[in-house]
């Protein structure tokens, strides 16, 4: 991600339950405009959030987002996919992202937050994860804005 031109915002996450997550916070790129703030690219940890939302956020004196609420949500969804044995998602990965969508990658964890376009459906997504054996995955919708 070019992330020229781009703020970076600090989120506070939950507490963790079950050591999940493993951080403290999670930084996002967007675009700032006094307390509104639009994210260009796929949360990892944060629950329905999308890119290109456009949220109003309150941070404390560290500069650090403690909460946010939407002012206006885009149309894009949200898919976060963990590998949990000994599959090779680089093919899914890599068919996903010809098909438009945005991916980051959380190496540590082989965990993808994949952003879905709006003119994608959920289908053509469903489609290629139906594809990945079910035992060596978990696959979350955090965020789905999608309605096919």
């Amino acid at each position: 991600m070019n992330t020229v031109g781009m703020t970076s915002m600090v989120f506070v996450l939950p507490e963790p339950e079950d050591g999940w997550p493993p951080f403290r916070v999670e930084c996002l790129y967007g675009h700032a405009s006094g307390d509104v703030f639009r994210p260009k690219q796929a949360p990892f940890f944060l629950k329905g959030l999308s890119v290109d939302d456009h949220l109003r956020v309150t941070k404390n004196a560290d500069d650090e987002v403690v909460s946010w609420s939407h002012v206006r949500k885009s149309s894009r969804s949200v898919v976060w996919i963990m590998q949990l044995g000994e599959v090779d998602l680089d093919g899914v990965v890599s068919h996903l992202r010809l098909l438009g969508c945005n991916t980051e990658y959380l190496r540590e964890f082989a965990f993808f937050a994949i952003d879905v376009p709006e003119e994608l459906s959920m289908a053509q997504v469903d489609s290629i994860l139906a594809g990945v054996p079910s035992k060596d995955v978990a696959i979350a919708y955090p965020s789905v804005r999608h309605r096919d």
